[in-house]
């Protein structure tokens, strides 16, 4: 079991014994001290103390209220292809995971085939980089000295991965993403639960996607919506879903997707939400058996021990994994590994996004 697991095992209250209630109780009193400083950060910017500095790129930022599962990485990817359809050359900006270097601000992908190392631009930018291989990408902590990178590569507009907290940076487009997987759990702070902030912080956003949303019932996505009402009335309210697009090889080979009905497959993923990617695999008609590891998990060699002996025990013909996973796997044996690719769609309020996107269009750089 990975510490993100234990963690939110703990959190959730799955886990049980006095332990687990002495953690909650330590990680209620860290959370409240996360309170106090999200609040006095905000308040920064709120009361004009400081002014958020304002980037060489107009901005459109995607991010959320909770730790992960949201969806950012397709909405991004949405994005991107939106706006290279208006006639603009888009790029993406991201803090970057699992680099070696993570103070260094680097360009990981130019757009025209020049791709950094996995070490040096982390796993999030390595796949999109390899989904969207004619669209810039820049890491960095500092996401404006990221940008500029990518003025430099020719973009027009940035897009933002993960900006909702950014909150010393302006932008031309506040996208929240709430998943519809996680409207109903209490908002807890982190770490005492999943939220990084609460309910009525929604009043910063000027659109809000609730992804996940062909995937529960409608009454739990009308639930989320009565909450984005209350907080933030008059905010356009976008309802995404993620869907499969293809099937291809570790190599690059297709398959069809109905391939996988009645195969029993074994589900490979390292995610925030590994119940999605389960969910669409069942839905194109696999019996699924789940080999979770933590969010941005590390693949090595070793790992492909576990694989094979869960594959193993499972029956499983066919290993499916994601493409955020598939860029970390190191050379393994001779498993049948597939990568199930996904694309976001958008439902219900798609027509303010499409307005939104052509008035930032206009502002291109």
């Amino acid at each position: 079991m990975t510490l993100a697991h234990w963690w939110r095992g703990v959190v959730s209250g799955e886990r049980r014994g006095a332990g687990a209630a002495v953690t909650r109780a330590l990680l209620t009193g860290v959370a409240a001290l996360y309170w106090v400083g999200l609040k006095a950060n905000l308040a920064i910017y709120r009361w004009g103390l400081r002014r958020p500095t304002r980037p060489v790129l107009p901005v459109i930022s995607v991010g959320n209220l909770t730790v992960g599962g949201s969806g950012k990485s397709p909405a991004v990817r949405y994005l991107a292809r939106e706006l290279q359809q208006r006639g603009v050359r888009p790029g993406i900006v991201l803090r970057g995971h699992g680099r070696a270097d993570g103070r260094a601000t680097v360009l990981a992908s130019d757009g025209r085939g020049h791709h950094a190392g996995l070490d040096v631009s982390g796993d999030e930018a390595a796949e999109v980089a390899r989904a969207l291989p004619d669209v810039p990408v820049a890491v960095g902590k500092g996401r404006e000295a990221a940008i500029a990178l990518l003025a430099e590569a020719g973009v027009q507009v940035a897009l933002l991965d993960d900006g909702y907290q950014y909150f010393r940076m302006a932008r031309d487009l506040n996208i929240v993403l709430i998943s519809a997987r996680v409207g109903r759990e209490p908002p807890r702070l982190f770490p005492r639960g999943i939220w990084r902030e609460p309910w009525s912080h929604l009043d910063r956003a000027d659109q809000v996607w609730i992804t996940h949303a062909n995937e529960v019932p409608g009454e739990q996505v009308a639930g989320v919506r009565a909450k984005v009402a209350q907080y933030a009335p008059g905010t356009p309210v976008v309802e995404a879903g993620h869907e499969p697009r293809d099937l291809i090889s570790l190599d690059g080979e297709h398959a069809p997707l109905n391939t996988l009905a009645g195969q029993a497959v074994l589900a490979l993923s390292g995610l925030g939400c590994p119940e999605s990617f389960e969910y669409t695999l069942r839905k194109l008609g696999a019996a699924v058996v789940p080999l979770r590891f933590g969010d941005h998990h590390r693949y090595s060699p070793d790992d492909w021990a576990t694989v094979a002996a869960q594959a193993e025990v499972a029956g499983a013909s066919w290993v499916v994994t994601t493409e955020k996973d598939a860029v970390k796997l190191p050379p393994g044996p001779a498993l049948t590994v597939r990568v199930l690719r996904s694309e976001m769609r958008l439902g219900d309020g798609r027509g303010a996004v499409a307005e939104s996107l052509d008035r930032v269009a206009q502002l291109r750089a």
